[in-house]
């Protein structure tokens, strides 16, 4: 490389195949996405940490949204209970240890008034935004947990300071001892050290706007929904009968249930088929043809239940149709998104302004993910009832119709969501054997389709 350099054989070529100012436009925009992929995978300090270096350049309501969703999800996980973050500090290398220490120590409440204080603010700025707007909200619902009352919120609290008087450090010849500067310091810490430090941080982190009618508004309603949902759940197993809950379900199972939707959207219908007997389980051909073969059977059968069905689909992608790439691309992730948060109650999605407007460009709120998993299994052998067949003749041609179109078993799901509320309805997640894949997946599809249309 030396060489090269002094020989000057460089000389001559451009640095930039597109103007400069063009690359460094791209650039940005690619570290600009960088805080949204480490929210999208959970690495919360490094979306946190990432998009506070590109604040410090460029100053970004965007970015700031970045920094109050990992705040906000870091407070449901605590909220939550049940997930734990065991991560080795010192193992992490430069300044983002810092985040990762901090995210590590905060306790619930902490967390909660913290990315609360910062989507409020962040809220003030502009009232329009909905993610913020819902973030807000849900947060006020999970404050909630710890506060029952708007008085016991903003009751102003102060750092009580433990009075002590300075005592000198004398040796046996009871001449004074010189403290040095972190004696001093030390000393200092624990004369301020706060008696509420939870308390006062609450108090605090809303004295800003703790007068501002709409926060109070804003907590009130938080307030309600949590007590209704407490209800709910306080009724619902106050009354919980298991045998009317079994019959419920045996009903339902029967008949199906009746949501009377009119128009859904597809997306991406999945189709994989495999053998365990293999060392290789991926049967690419087969998946390949069965792929499409299942993608020609759910518009069949959505056409015969009579429901509206947008179909996107990657493999019927059209080289002018990139719009509809980056939205498959965004809901595949926002349903991610949600099996991921599961467990978070109803949690909007790390781009839920991109998902509304999705649902206003389709026509409908009512986004379908479908699929079917075919496996033949490693322990299902052909060979035991032909040799039974040698024996008993009138088995014999049932065994080799068996041997010649063997049984597989099959998974098939279809799960409904509401993407404006984050609501779910799981239709169907049947285990069956098969031997004609046709015939099941037309059936069990058609069932599902016409469970969603029929009222």
């Amino acid at each position: 490389m030396a060489q090269a350099l002094q020989s000057g054989s460089g000389r001559g070529t451009k640095n930039f195949i597109l103007p400069e100012e063009r690359f460094h436009t791209i650039q940005k925009i690619a570290r600009f996405e960088l805080p949204q992929l480490h929210l999208h995978r959970g690495q919360l300090s490094e979306s946190v940490y990432t998009a506070y270096l590109l604040q410090r350049e460029t100053p970004s309501f965007y970015l700031q949204k970045c920094i109050v969703k990992a705040f906000y999800l870091h407070a449901k996980y605590l909220n939550d209970g049940e997930y734990t973050f065991d991560v080795k500090i010192d193992s992490i290398e430069g300044e983002i240890q810092g985040v990762y220490n901090f995210l590590n120590k905060i306790k619930p409440l902490e967390a909660n008034i913290l990315a609360l204080q910062k989507a409020w603010k962040l809220h003030l700025q502009d009232k329009n935004d909905q993610e913020v707007a819902q973030i807000v909200e849900d947060l006020f619902v999970e404050l909630a947990r710890q506060f029952s009352s708007f008085e016991e919120l903003s009751k102003p609290k102060t750092n009580t300071l433990v009075q002590t008087t300075s005592v000198a450090d004398t040796s046996e010849n009871n001449s004074p001892k010189v403290r040095s500067k972190f004696d001093r310091i030390r000393e200092k810490q624990k004369q301020e050290a706060p008696s509420t430090p939870e308390a006062t941080f609450s108090s605090n982190a809303f004295e800003a706007f703790i007068n501002d009618p709409s926060f109070k508004t804003a907590f009130e309603k938080g307030q309600n929904t949590y007590k209704k949902r407490q209800e709910e759940e306080a009724q619902f197993t106050k009354n919980f009968n298991q045998v009317a809950w079994k019959k419920r379900e045996l009903k339902e199972m029967r008949h199906g249930t009746h949501l009377g939707i009119t128009k859904v959207v597809m997306v991406n219908p999945f189709f994989v088929k495999l053998n365990e007997k293999s060392d290789n389980p991926a049967l690419y051909l087969e998946t390949e043809i069965g792929q499409n073969r299942f993608n020609t059977l759910m518009q069949e059968s959505a056409k015969l239940a009579g429901l509206k069905t947008v179909f996107l689909d990657v493999e019927d992608l059209k080289e002018n149709q990139t719009d509809r790439f980056n939205d498959i691309r965004v809901l595949n992730e926002w349903f991610a998104e949600q099996v991921q948060f599961s467990d978070l109650s109803l949690t909007p999605g790390l781009q839920q302004s991109r998902i509304d407007s999705l649902a206003s460009k389709y026509g409908t709120e009512y986004f379908l993910w479908t699929g079917a998993i075919s496996l033949m299994p490693r322990k299902r052998n052909a060979i035991g009832p032909i040799v039974g067949g040698l024996f008993f003749w009138p088995q014999f041609p049932w065994a080799i119709a068996n041997a010649a179109n063997p049984k597989y078993d099959v998974l098939y799901y279809s799960i409904l969501f509401d993407v404006k509320t984050m609501r779910r309805r799981v239709i169907k997640f049947e285990y069956f054997k098969y031997n004609n894949f046709e015939t099941v997946v037309k059936a069990h599809s058609y069932d599902a389709f016409l469970q969603i249309r029929k009222k």
